[in-house]
């Protein structure tokens, strides 16, 4: 949205900033979007905070957009600021948790879908039964079945991701 404006966006991971942080978050622009991660690496530190919070007002007066992630929700990481703590509670907050299988095989779905690609719960069964469950894998070997199932003009099967995962082997 605001790459689409004209508006600049920052990506800013709180945790790699160059100390004094405070420093770092003063420079930084109020406009456009501006996303800070990991916002638990300055919990404790009262400049940091204190220019996180101006920073703050000054996007909002600017009507800038503001996102941030943590490893908690706000009041859980220690923010020691009271008035920081109460502008980080009135935003919209979710909480992200790790996908358990019934999920992972959603994902796979919806991404094999996109993809053109049907997978069958048998084939699901047989590829979470002998591959790595970890998002990131699963997405690397879909797009591995996707070039292969292209490729030989084949639909996904048992037999085909047994091929498939016959020459990974080799």
């Amino acid at each position: 949205v605001a790459v689409e404006s004209g508006r600049p966006a920052r990506y800013v991971s709180l945790a790699q900033l160059p100390a004094p942080r405070c420093e770092a978050i003063t420079g930084i622009d109020a406009d456009g979007l501006l996303a800070f991660d990991d916002l638990q690496a300055i919990a404790g530190d009262r400049e940091a905070e204190r220019a996180l919070f101006d920073l703050y007002n000054r996007a909002k007066t600017a009507n800038a957009r503001m996102l941030f992630a943590a490893t908690a929700a706000p009041a859980e990481i220690g923010i020691a600021l009271p008035d920081l703590v109460s502008r980080l509670a009135m935003c919209t907050q979710y909480a992200l948790r790790p996908l358990d299988d019934a999920g992972r095989r959603a994902m796979l779905r919806l991404l094999a879908r996109r993809l053109g690609l049907r997978l069958d719960d048998e084939v699901l069964d047989w590829w979470f039964a002998r591959q790595p469950r970890d998002p990131a894998s699963l997405v690397a070997m879909l797009q591995r079945i996707d070039r292969a199932s292209l490729a030989a003009q084949r639909r996904v099967t048992i037999p085909f991701l047994r091929e498939l995962l016959h020459l990974q082997e080799l």
